[in-house]
């Protein structure tokens, strides 16, 4: 088997769905099984990721190799538990020629990533999101992120089928790769698009573009075929053009016949974040390229690879366009949006006075105030709004710790890189360290996790810093400028997504459980269960085989025994169910009471308490991690705390901030699993209105040390 990606290894294949076997006699049904034993297609395989290049079984690279061999994804739709409309995701999806077998080699269950990846298509459409691509093209299916169907693979070692040995199940997904079948992404060069390398001229590259192409030769343009490049392997303009000395080459690999160099910006672009180790990855660091160590360019095998500025190439890759080097990729749009970020990192405010021309918004000295103001207004003229609130909000809810640097891709699809403008968003890549799972396949995570209070939990946290067990201040290392003044910004923003997304129906416990459960994880029998286990966990246990280490490939055996633990699927039943009830309480929302307190202004007014500090506070307990809120009247505005199992927690002191009782109604929400409100005797209840279940079995209404002005008790 390949082991990594430049082991390229031809693999004549074919492909056999089950749903064609029940659909042998229907002449109008299109089958989803390609090639035969008897007539395989051409493929070539290699080993596809980064730090999974490190683990016994590989992820696989599968290209057709004629180009006429494409294929329309379309999984087979078990008869029980699930429909069609599903699975919409996977309908009219154009054919292509590059698919991933995923091997999720550090999540048995194997249903986070192909299962949170098929159901975004779903859900981005209940957010009413929609990239340019999918407006402009609304009868094809475009999406933002892999789809793909479970499988079981089997490596055919000799002449007959009796030499084939299972090689483990795999998701059977669409690549991220955009060089042939960028259309499913919606990545569809316009009429300004451009690919090349200009250089100035004393021959030093300055950017590469994007290019289009004409389908006849014009005689009167000058046209590039193939990259040109000199002994120093950049691309030599000599060899290319015969006219001005500085021009425009052909320095990608084709999508048509014929190049033209066309005027215009580049108006898509998608950047993969592959690092979590550098500042740079969670904005904490503005980028200087005359800083960076080393050259754009290194030379390996003749061939010029993706290597170049230390920094920026540990960080950073141009997933569209595609180049042979990141030395030609426009950083212009994305470094502008760096640059922002970094000067609205809060951490590096300096205390100084604001210059003449700097934006104030309200303040005069460069304060932490002063950033997220700067932050919260000018995110609109970078980032889109509601993409960006879509995006924390999934990381939030499906506990995403892997996502919010590396593993996250930003795109744009409006760039003017000569006008400095565009406006960004996050999207999906590798999804796997989800609900529970870290990354090293352990399930570390509890349904309460919340990046609000805790610290390494996400690869770059939402959170400047922290107090901790003493009290004190500690700054975070891992934040991201981004998330951390979303989150604090942008709150609003976040709920109403959330509840956008919840209003739907399908943004719930059961309908991802189907989408990670049905159509995945309990779909295999259960004998390829343990076979899959055996070959990726306890044959590495026993026998030796080939992992990377540095680096380098080295034979030896490997225990990885922690992160076999099956399909996991009652265990994300119940995640998701605490999950969903806890992100409810924690965006509470102000039409939902769970009680209503009616206080008796008569008595309110003639109370006397030894306390009257704690006139209108309330001490709410609850079985669980949760939320809890209360509000004065129906006003919008909730005073919500976070309760810890069985520990009384403290809302907001109304009295102490100038509330009296009078006639003034209580609400609270999302009681959830509170089974104890505290003593609510001085608030003078006169009606109590439950209007959902709840689980509460303490109520204490009265208390003995309470008299009236005339000493009544």
């Amino acid at each position: 088997m390949p082991i990594n990606k430049e082991d390229f290894r031809w693999a004549p294949c074919y492909y056999v769905d089950p749903e064609d076997a029940k659909h042998a006699n229907d002449p109008s049904y299109i089958k989803r099984s390609f090639g035969a034993p008897n007539q395989l297609v051409e493929t070539v395989i290699y080993a596809q990721g980064t730090s999974s290049l490190a683990y016994p079984v590989k992820n696989l690279r599968m290209r057709f190799v004629n180009k006429k061999d494409k294929y329309s994804l379309r999984p087979a739709i078990p008869t029980e538990g699930i429909t069609a409309e599903d699975l919409a995701s996977f309908e009219h999806v154009p054919k292509v020629a590059l698919f991933t077998l995923k091997a999720d080699y550090m999540e048995s269950s194997m249903a986070h990533n192909t299962g949170t990846g098929n159901a975004l298509t779903a859900l981005y459409k209940d957010a009413k999101l929609q990239t340019a691509a999918q407006l402009k093209y609304p009868d094809k299916t475009i999406v933002n992120n892999i789809i793909g169907c479970p499988i079981v693979a089997f490596w055919q070692t000799g002449e007959t089928l009796d030499s084939a040995e299972f090689i483990g199940r795999y998701n059977f997904n669409v690549d991220k790769d955009s060089k042939d079948d960028a259309e499913l992404f919606g990545f569809v060069p316009s009429a300004k698009d451009k690919f090349g390398v200009l250089l100035d001229d004393q021959k030093n590259l300055k950017w590469g573009f994007l290019a289009t192409f004409d389908e006849e030769l014009d005689p009167t343009k000058t046209y590039y075929t193939q990259p040109v490049y000199g002994q120093d392997g950049l691309p030599d303009a000599a060899y290319a053009f015969t006219g001005d000395a500085t021009a425009w080459t052909d320095y990608i690999r084709k999508t048509g016949p014929l190049y033209e160099y066309q005027e215009g910006p580049t108006t898509i672009q998608c950047w993969e974040f592959l690092n979590n180790a550098y500042a740079l990855a969670g904005f904490r660091d503005d980028y200087d390229e005359d800083a960076d160590t080393g050259t754009w360019n290194k030379t390996s095998k003749g061939k010029v690879k993706t290597y170049g500025k230390a920094n920026w190439c540990a960080v950073f890759e141009s997933r569209y366009p595609v180049y042979d080097n990141e030395c030609c990729s426009d950083k212009r749009a994305f470094k502008r949006l760096i640059h922002w970020l970094h000067t609205t990192d809060q951490s590096r405010a300096t205390g100084r006075v604001l210059g003449e021309n700097e934006p104030k918004y309200g303040y005069t000295n460069d304060t932490k105030e002063y950033r997220l103001a700067k932050f919260v207004a000018e995110l609109d003229d970078y980032m889109d709004r509601e993409f960006t609130a879509f995006y924390y909000v999934l990381t939030e809810a499906l506990l995403m710790v892997d996502s919010r640097a590396k593993n996250m891709m930003m795109c744009s699809f409006d760039i003017d890189s000569d006008a400095g403008t565009g406006h960004w968003f996050p999207i999906f890549y590798d999804m796997d360290t989800i609900l529970g799972v870290d990354n090293t396949g352990v399930l570390r995570f509890t349904y309460d996790v919340d990046d609000e209070t805790e610290q390494k939990v996400y690869n770059a946290s939402a959170n400047y810093g922290y107090y901790d067990d003493n009290g004190v201040w500690q700054n975070n290392v891992s934040y991201s400028t981004l998330w951390a003044n979303f989150r604090e910004g942008c709150r609003n923003d976040i709920a109403s997504m959330y509840h956008k997304l919840r209003d739907e129906g399908k943004f719930s416990p059961e309908w991802l459980c189907k989408s990670y459960n049905t159509t995945i994880a309990d779909i295999y029998a259960e004998v390829y269960d343990n076979k899959d286990a055996w070959y990726k966990y306890v044959r590495p246990l026993t026998e030796e085989v080939i992992v990377y280490v540095d680096g380098q490939p080295t034979t030896s055996t490997i225990n990885m025994t922690q992160a076999a633990q099956g399909t996991r699927s009652l265990h994300r039943q119940y995640l998701l169910k605490h999950r969903f009830a806890y992100l409810d309480s924690k965006y509470p929302r102000a039409t939902n009471e769970d009680i209503m307190i009616y206080p008796n202004a008569a008595n309110a007014a003639g109370v006397n308490h030894p306390h009257p500090e704690e006139n209108i506070v309330f001490h709410p307990v609850s079985s669980s991690t949760q939320f809890v809120s209360v509000s004065l009247e129906k006003s919008g505005l909730l005073n919500t705390i976070r309760l810890e199992p069985n520990v009384a927690g403290t809302t907001y002191d109304y009295f102490a901030h100038g509330s009296s009782l009078g006639d003034t109604k209580f609400y609270i929400y999302d009681l959830n699993d509170v089974y104890d409100l505290g003593d609510i005797s001085n608030k003078c209840a006169n009606l109590l209105t439950f209007t959902h279940p709840n689980k509460l079995r303490r109520l204490q209404l009265g208390h003995g040390d309470w008299v009236d002005d005339n000493g009544v008790v």
